[in-house]
């Protein structure tokens, strides 16, 4: 692979199969945030279809997805472009994505003509990128990184003091990627700011690059279970693939090897983890308010509102995050989105419906 053609020749991993609600009440448990129209026509999912394919092409993509949400993923993918059945592939229960990922690697492998050479781009379903220019320039950097032997992760330039994302230290410049020194957990506010300050660190994008090869050697010594279950094929593999430890790639993997690689993000990025993430990347009006929907805003400043079917309108408020949905009112100050999780729990310990799906819509 080299030259003008190594974007071509790239594949992809698309993963499809959260359901999480962290951007509750839009977001459900039977209809998750990467399903969801945020920012323009597409859902999210869609957006990371079309990043993928701008690279090697439908014919070299496959989606992890799970049973529960595989129909959702293939109808919202034949609606980008026309796809196969086997372009979803359905994990029989959730593992975490070191097993998914190894799933999808077979899928290319068997059904796309992927081989030990072949570079594979990871993502999740759940990011915005804007600059597809700037995305594709990172992508082909790490291409680089990872045919020299790495396992590439791409790092986000940090432009607040976050504590919702994990951090990568990044240490010896190579060129265009930068050598790993360390992984770090969610940070408090304070270390986070030293983070800031400090330069070296970046936001843990959750995207990797790699040769099959490398990808394949380091689960063979760090997680011989998969190792051991890939070694079987896609068949054999998705027939045990409920025995697979339920781990993460980052803890499986990137965290364990020596030779992990950082290519900077420099695109605009955000994974909509959280009201507060959509808020800060959005476009903001003079008065630093986004409004998504009917609003009809006086005097108000620093908020983020999204309608449902109904008119929001709102006087003299600041700091806000409220969000409408046919059959829940969320309203919290900016900067406490994070607890939404908690609050969605303590729904689900009572019994709410609001959690699950939304009401059927009226006729």
């Amino acid at each position: 692979m080299n030259g003008r053609d190594v974007l071509a020749q790239i594949y992809s991993i698309v993963l499809a199969g959260g359901s999480g609600t962290r951007l509750w009440p839009l977001s459900r448990e039977e209809s998750p945030k990467q399903f969801l129209n945020i920012e323009g026509e597409d859902s999210l999912y869609q957006g990371a279809l079309r990043r993928a394919f701008s690279l090697g092409g439908p014919e070299r993509t496959r989606v992890v997805s799970s049973v529960r949400f595989g129909a959702m993923a293939l109808h919202q993918a034949r609606e980008v472009v026309p796809v196969p059945q086997s372009f979803v592939v359905e994990e029989p229960c959730p593992r975490n994505t070191a097993p998914a990922i190894a799933l999808g690697m077979l899928a290319l492998m068997e059904e796309c003509g992927a081989d030990r050479d072949s570079v594979v781009f990871v993502a999740p379903s759940d990011h915005i990128i804007s600059e597809l220019d700037l995305f594709r320039e990172a992508v082909r950097n790490a291409s680089s990184a990872a045919l020299e032997g790495n396992v590439v992760v791409f790092g986000i330039p940090p432009v607040r003091p976050d504590t919702g994302f994990g951090y990568v230290r990044a240490g010896e410049g190579r060129g265009v990627w930068r050598k790993v020194e360390r992984f770090v957990e969610k940070p408090s506010r304070e270390r986070a700011e030293e983070y800031l300050e400090d330069g070296g660190y970046y936001w843990n994008g959750g995207m990797f690059v790699f040769t099959m090869g490398t990808m394949i050697d380091a689960l063979n010594e760090h997680l011989p279970e998969v190792g051991r279950g890939m070694s079987k094929g896609y068949r054999g593999f998705l027939g045990e693939f409920h025995s697979a430890p339920a781990t993460s790639i980052d803890y499986a993997v990137m965290e364990r090897i020596p030779n992990v690689a950082l290519v900077p993000l420099e695109a605009p990025w955000t994974d909509i983890g959280s009201w507060d993430a959509l808020y800060e990347f959005s476009r903001k009006d003079a008065k630093g308010n986004v409004s998504k929907g009917r609003c009809v805003l006086e005097g108000c400043a620093d908020s983020l509102f999204i309608s449902g079917r109904r008119l929001i309108a709102a006087v003299d408020v600041n700091d806000l995050l409220v969000i409408d949905s046919p059959d829940a009112l969320l309203i919290a100050p900016r900067g406490a989105s994070q607890r939404v999780r908690e609050l969605v729990e303590r729904l689900k310990v009572e019994g709410a419906t609001e959690v699950a799906r939304f009401p059927l819509q009226e006729s």
